[in-house]
């Protein structure tokens, strides 16, 4: 929840974000250009990853379970993909109380 929807946080330096029943075989790429993203897996198996923005671009995946945390750096493209059998269910902490959002495809399509 961010500032333009709680406009009392504006001040608080972060936000939180509760995402579920993401589809099996769905991708959701995001990039959030001025916040540092911690994910925790509270239900499900979830598969992240993002691209480094150094001169090699690596790719970097994990598998996530129930308890798993996982740390996008800020302004990188990343995605989330339910790969379990059902939904999951996870929270996103995010380093800025309005960190921006760029859904890559919409911003590419």
């Amino acid at each position: 929840m961010g500032v333009k929807r709680c406009t009392g946080r504006w001040r608080f330096g972060g936000s939180e974000q509760r995402g579920q029943n993401w589809s099996p075989k769905v991708r959701i790429v995001v990039v959030y250009p001025r916040a540092t993203e911690i994910f925790t897996v509270f239900e499900g198996t979830l598969e992240v990853g993002f691209v480094t923005s150094n001169l090699e671009n690596h790719f970097i995946s994990k598998v996530l379970q129930k308890g798993d945390v996982f740390v996008f750096p800020i302004g990188l493209i990343h995605y989330e993909r339910n790969v379990g059998h059902g939904s999951a269910i996870a929270i996103v902490g995010l380093s800025s109380q309005n960190p921006g959002v760029i859904t890559v495809a919409n911003a590419v399509f």
